[in-house]
């Protein structure tokens, strides 16, 4: 017997990195034998990566250099639809991003969306987690990140 979830249902219910477990039984009653299948369904989407970029030589001085950091993000669309309204939210330990949050537009299937953001220091915290979170109009609350030196 096979069945299919349309992938609206669960898309408000599932935040985080979870899977979904199906099971299923059956009993033989000639046989008086019962028989159990379990499927794990891994949920698939988007992903979201973060690493630092070097700052570009001449545009900025040796001050700022001091003061401020670029991270490259990059949103992989593995799925197979568009996905719409996509945002990214960006924070850090001691570091004011430029602009947060970034509004991203749509990204098509199979589509990758890199972009660059600066940050300010604010402190002289030497390890920083940065963390981003990808929202769009399909999908809420994915998210990874970074620890910068």
């Amino acid at each position: 017997m096979e069945f299919s979830i349309p992938s609206g249902c669960f898309c408000e219910m599932f935040t985080e990195d979870w899977n979904i477990s199906i099971a299923a039984f059956a009993e033989v009653s000639r046989i008086d034998q019962r028989l159990c299948v379990e499927q794990v369904l891994t949920l698939l989407k988007p992903v979201l990566s973060i690493k630092k970029s070097p700052l570009q030589n001449g545009l900025i001085d040796i001050n700022a250099a001091e003061t401020e950091e670029q991270f490259q993000i990059s949103i992989e669309n593995s799925l197979n639809m568009l996905l719409t309204g996509c945002e990214i939210r960006i924070d850090g330990t001691g570091l004011v991003f430029d602009d947060s949050p970034i509004l991203c537009g749509s990204i098509e299937a199979h589509n990758t969306l890199t972009l660059t953001t600066g940050a300010a220091r604010r402190t002289k915290v030497v390890a920083r987690k940065i963390v981003a979170v990808f929202n769009c109009d399909q999908l809420k609350n994915v998210r990874t990140y970074f620890v910068s030196n």
